[in-house]
This record gives C-alpha cells, sequence and structure tokens, in this order.
C-alpha cells in the first residue's frame, strides 16, 4: 500500500469570500499548501482496525507527492480500499485509526465537510455505480451544485471540463 492521489483544501473562511469564488480559493489555496509541503498525502505510524476485528494494517508510513499519477495495487482483502477511503472523512470506514495522517500538511480530523467537499475526491472501483443523473451535463454538475456554486460559473465549469476532455459532443 504505498500509492493515491488526493485533492486538497484551504483555510481561509468561505464567509470571507464571494461564494462564486470559493471553489477557486480552496483550489489555489491547496496547491499552494501543496508545492509548500511538497505531499499530498502523509501518514506515520497510520493504524486502522474495524470494530472487533484484526487490524486492516498497522505501522503504515506512506507519502504521496503533490500532483503525484499513482497505481495501488495488492490482493483482495488487503485493505486498499480501506486505507483509500480513510483519506475522505464522510466516507472514513467505522472502526479504530491510530497514527498521524495529513492531507496537503492538514491532519485528516482537522477538515471541515466544506473543505472535504471541496478539496478531496473520491472515486470508487465501479464508477458507474456512482451515476447519479440521467445526463452527462447534469453528472458533471452535480457536486457543483452540491456546493452550492452559482449557475453561472457552473455553466462555465461545465463547460470548460467537457472541452479539456474532449466530451462536448455529449453536452448536446
Amino acid at each position: 500500500m504505498d500509492e493515491m492521489t488526493a485533492g486538497g483544501q484551504t483555510d481561509l473562511g468561505y464567509e470571507a469570500v464571494a461564494e462564486d469564488e470559493a471553489t477557486e480559493v480552496a483550489a489555489e489555496a491547496a496547491s499552494a499548501k501543496a508545492a509548500a509541503s511538497g505531499l499530498a498525502v502523509e501518514a506515520r505510524g497510520l493504524a486502522f482496525s474495524y470494530p472487533g476485528g484484526t487490524p486492516v494494517f498497522q505501522g503504515l508510513d506512506w507519502q504521496v507527492p503533490a500532483g503525484a499519477f499513482l497505481l495501488m495495487v495488492g490482493a483482495t482483502g488487503s485493505g486498499k480500499t480501506t486505507l483509500l477511503r480513510s483519506l475522505k472523512p464522510e466516507i472514513a470506514p467505522a472502526g479504530e485509526r491510530a497514527g498521524m495522517l495529513r492531507v496537503f500538511g492538514t491532519s485528516l480530523d482537522a477538515w471541515s465537510v466544506g473543505d472535504s467537499a471541496a478539496g478531496i475526491g473520491y472515486v470508487a472501483q465501479s464508477p458507474e455505480n456512482q451515476l447519479v443523473c440521467d445526463t452527462v451535463w447534469h453528472e458533471l454538475a452535480f457536486g457543483l451544485e452540491n456546493l452550492g456554486v452559482p449557475q453561472d460559473v457552473m455553466h462555465r465549469r461545465v463547460a470548460e471540463v467537457a472541452h479539456f476532455f474532449g466530451i462536448e459532443p455529449w453536452m448536446r
């Protein structure tokens, strides 16, 4: 278990930033923090056990450089998904975690729900099971809607993403 990618977060209060700029500010702050630390993920002596179970992993020291594109491989049941879900507070598995775990230099326990939603992404093993909308446009806009991004900004960002990935024809 020694590879993965992650997003970022901001220390800025969203109330101090115009709503339509909040996500851009969070991304810029995350980039600055990542550049300063050089690490997207850092674990020291990390251990995890499900309730009443034996340890899934223990004594894990692991670093992921900011901007890295990595592959995590291992046998079924070796803890890959448990480790990756541990990086996203909203879907972290129930159980006992010990050791230090930081994402972009901030302890995972210090992330607010809003910053985590804006800065840490997770795609499960079967992304087709994660689709929630009936069109590509709505699927791309779904996360932005949940973050409260204004409609005009949302339309622009969806168009930018569609252009970047070359999927504009799917938007019609």
